[in-house]
C-alpha cells in the first residue's frame, strides 16, 4: 500500500514560510503595520547594500584566491585567457555601465557616488587589466596587481564609519519607532515603579500599541527618529 504523506511539523517548515504567514496575518490584522513594515523592508533592501568599493574588493579577492589555486602553473607562465577575460568583464561591469542603486539616499546621490569611484579607480584599473593591458600578461603579474588592488579596495572599505545616523541611510526605519509605541524594558522598568504591586511581564515587555489610536498609550506618542 502507498505510504501516506507524512504531515509537516515545525522543524521542516521553512523560515520563509513562517515569515509569508506571519506577515498574512499582520495584512489581515494591522493593514497599517503591515504597509509601514513593507516599506522599511524595501527602504533597508536598497539603502544597505554594499558600496561599489565593497563590490569591487569581493570581485578582486575572489579572481585573487581562484590565481592561488593555479598550482600547475609557473609565475612566469602566461595567463590563461579565462581569467583575463574575467577581468576585463570586471572593468566592464564597474566602469562602464551606470550604478543601478546605491547605499547612499537618492537616485541623485547614487549618481554622484557612482562617478566619483569611476573617477577615482577607472583609469588605473584599466591600466592593470583592461583590454590593452591583457596581452603577456603572466600569472605573477596578475597575482601581484591583483594583491595591490586588494589591499587598496580593503583599506578603502574599512574606513566606512562603523556608525552613521539611521535618518540618513534608512529614513522609513529612522521615523518608525515615532509611529508606533514599542514595548521596552525601560518601559516596563517606569510601569513597575509607578505600580509595584502590579507583575511584571517575564520579557518586561507588553503588547504593541498602533499610534493610529488603537491603544491607550497612542494619544502621547510622539517624538524623532534614532540618529
Amino acid at each position: 500500500a502507498p505510504l501516506a504523506p507524512v504531515a509537516a511539523t515545525p522543524a521542516l517548515v521553512s523560515s520563509t514560510r513562517l515569515a509569508e504567514e506571519l506577515m498574512g496575518t499582520i495584512r489581515r490584522e494591522h493593514a497599517l503595520l503591515a504597509s509601514d513594515i513593507e516599506a522599511v523592508l524595501e527602504d533597508v533592501i536598497m539603502r544597505f547594500r554594499a558600496g561599489h568599493e565593497e563590490e569591487l574588493w569581493n570581485a578582486v579577492a575572489t579572481l585573487l584566491q581562484r590565481c592561488y589555486q593555479l598550482t600547475r602553473m609557473s609565475r612566469d607562465d602566461p595567463m590563461h585567457q579565462p581569467t583575463i577575460t574575467t577581468l576585463q568583464r570586471i572593468c566592464q561591469k564597474y566602469f562602464h555601465q551606470q550604478a543601478v542603486g546605491s547605499p547612499s539616499s537618492g537616485s541623485g546621490a547614487a549618481s554622484v557616488k557612482y562617478q566619483q569611484f569611476v573617477a577615482k579607480y577607472k583609469g588605473a584599473f584599466e591600466k592593470d587589466f583592461g583590454e590593452e593591458a591583457g596581452e603577456g600578461l603572466t600569472l605573477g603579474t596578475v597575482i601581484q596587481r591583483l594583491r595591490k588592488w586588494h589591499i587598496v579596495l580593503q583599506t578603502q572599505v574599512l574606513r566606512t564609519p562603523g556608525k552613521v545616523p539611521m535618518c540618513h541611510y534608512s529614513p522609513q526605519l529612522s521615523v518608525f519607532f515615532a509611529n508606533y509605541d514599542m514595548p521596552s524594558a525601560l518601559a516596563a522598568s517606569e510601569a513597575v515603579i509607578r505600580n509595584p504591586s502590579s507583575p511584571r511581564s517575564p520579557r518586561g515587555s507588553s503588547p504593541l500599541t498602533l499610534s493610529g489610536g488603537l491603544g491607550p498609550a497612542a494619544a502621547g506618542v510622539s517624538g524623532h527618529g534614532n540618529g
